[in-house]
């Protein structure tokens, strides 16, 4: 199945150097305006590292301190965290590029018009940012010298996305995890030079305990989704945008991943989503990790970088539809799904050493 992504390319102008960017989105999330007072979900599920944290009872749960909850409003603007800056975006250096897309739990990225140009240039060559490109780049340049570490990453990738990529042209239900992970066991077994070994899935009730909020993104809405799963129980307690309670559902905790159908326009959906993640750059983010933080061959932290996404795709699925009793996945309910799966990506790129 054709995917559907838009690449928008343009310069970005640091102290030292001037890295070509590529900016690459899905053509129906291609967009990103963020008004100020409309929405601020992303300050409700998620705060800085370091930042002061407060009790919110509306959704029990502590927020950011400085966020003022009745205007949609952060109170430190100016001060807020780099990361607070960049969102929703995720960049990385591979070859002297600049790489970035969108995150897709944003309901601002909920547009088929072309993203202001103005927008990421004056971000990324911010001090901050401007570091944080040279840094990639001199992580991926040395890692890509390093036999030890490098170990044919670019070979992998490419055989792992392509692989991907047709496997999902050809699925048109859940589950797929079982599948997919014999695909990658297969994939490693067949390099010699990757010493990697891929993990049994962890049961879905432990993965399902560890979802707590996201940013419940649909097509024509948004709102926060809450889960507080202990042992067999779960709750689901879904809000609108302005943190009116639309859905509070008691359910017990699955077991296993239910059969669903996908429609087809939420399979193009899929595919879209599938190759946004395969042009994502996971190779910087993984010679980022391994060549700094805690030195090991890329393969290894690539393959656990890029898995995981998909792993977030399924426990999506599955708390939705159990939720909304769904048997069948339509276009609107693929769109949460996705913005579901991003939440995580997101923390992987922001915060590589916790993974």
């Amino acid at each position: 199945m054709q995917n559907r992504l838009a690449k928008t390319t343009f310069n970005i102008n640091t102290q030292f150097f001037t890295f070509p960017a590529n900016l690459i989105a899905p053509t129906w999330a291609k967009g990103y305006k963020c008004e100020a007072g409309k929405c601020g979900l992303c300050c409700l599920v998620a705060a800085p590292k370091d930042f002061p944290l407060r009790p919110f009872a509306q959704l029990d749960r502590p927020i950011c301190a400085h966020y003022d909850v009745k205007r949609k409003l952060c109170k430190k603007h100016t001060e807020r965290s780099p990361m607070c800056e960049i969102f929703p975006f995720l960049f990385g250096v591979e070859d002297g590029q600049v790489l970035i897309s969108t995150c897709l739990t944003c309901p601002a990225t909920n547009s088929e018009s072309n993203i202001d140009p103005k927008v990421l240039p004056e971000t990324l060559e911010s001090p901050y940012f401007s570091r944080q490109l040279t840094l990639m780049n001199d992580y991926y340049e040395h890692a890509i010298l390093s036999p030890h570490i490098w170990r044919g990453a670019d070979q992998l990738w490419h055989t792992l996305t392509n692989r991907i990529q047709d496997f999902f042209s050809h699925k048109t239900d859940f589950p797929f995890l079982s599948e997919l992970r014999d695909m990658i066991v297969d994939i490693v077994a067949g390099s010699p030079r990757i010493r990697a070994k891929i993990p049994p899935l962890p049961p879905i009730t432990e993965l399902m305990s560890r979802v707590k909020a996201y940013i419940a993104t649909r097509f024509e809405s948004s709102g926060i989704c809450l889960v507080k799963s202990v042992d067999s129980k779960t709750m689901i307690v879904l809000f609108d945008e302005n943190l009116k309670q639309k859905k509070a559902v008691k359910v017990k905790t699955p077991t296993k991943s239910p059969d669903l159908e996908i429609e087809k326009a939420a399979r193009k959906l899929l595919n879209d989503y599938v190759s946004l993640i395969c042009n994502r750059p996971f190779l910087s983010l993984a010679t980022r990790m391994c060549a700094t933080i805690k030195p090991r061959p890329v393969p290894g932290y690539l393959l656990s970088s890029v898995a995981s996404s998909f792993v977030h795709i399924e426990i999506g699925a599955t708390l939705i539809a159990t939720r909304d009793k769904l048997k069948v996945i339509d276009r609107d309910t693929m769109r949460e799904i996705i913005g579901f799966s991003e939440a995580a990506v997101l923390s992987r790129f922001r915060r590589p050493e916790a993974s």
